[in-house]
């Protein structure tokens, strides 16, 4: 075989490779918990589950590069202010880009358990209040496989508690919104 041809049959593979992973499912798992360490992790599976899991991250693998962190004042003076009509512009277009984006979403399991409590035990009961309707009130807009649960402690400050997530999409269907 000639190298031109070559060539061309290696793009070629690439493209039907790159066209497969589009329009085929990828499917994303999260566990996140605190509780005995903090940790992080995080699989991608190609191909409609064809691929082994891949790790992206996770938290406990040791020699990861660790991010430099600018302070807030470098990352202000980066940012430049939006102007207010494309801001609002944007504030009206979300709604319709949510729905757009979450409509090819398949959640597969979606389990939170989560323990929350500040220092005033009434701020604590105020925040559970605000809470509790997003929560429990509205059960009707979760997904069947849900399990959400949200405790308040009421004698300490403390946030803990572990996620455990599992979506599935189609990357094609993601291009229109």
């Amino acid at each position: 075989m000639t190298p031109a041809a070559v060539l061309f049959w290696s793009a070629l593979g690439v493209l039907v490779l790159l066209a497969a992973v589009i329009a085929l499912p990828v499917r994303l798992a999260l566990i996140a918990e605190t509780e005995p360490r903090r940790r992080l992790r995080l699989w991608l599976v190609l191909f409609g589950g064809l691929t082994p899991s891949l790790p992206v991250v996770d938290t406990e693998r040791r020699g990861q590069r660790s991010r430099s962190r600018s302070t807030r004042k470098e990352r202000n003076r980066k940012q430049r202010r939006p102007r207010r009509d494309r801001a609002s512009r944007m504030l009206r277009a979300a709604p319709s880009l949510l729905r757009g984006l979450l409509g090819p979403v398949s959640v597969g399991r979606l389990r939170v358990h989560c323990r929350f409590g500040l220092d005033d035990p009434a701020l604590t009961g105020q925040t559970f209040g605000l809470i509790a309707p997003l929560v429990y009130g509205c059960r009707w807009a979760w997904p069947r496989v849900a399990d959400v649960r949200v405790t308040p402690v009421f004698d300490r400050a403390c946030l803990d508690g572990e996620a455990d997530v599992a979506i599935t999409f189609v990357p094609l269907r993601l291009l229109p919104p």
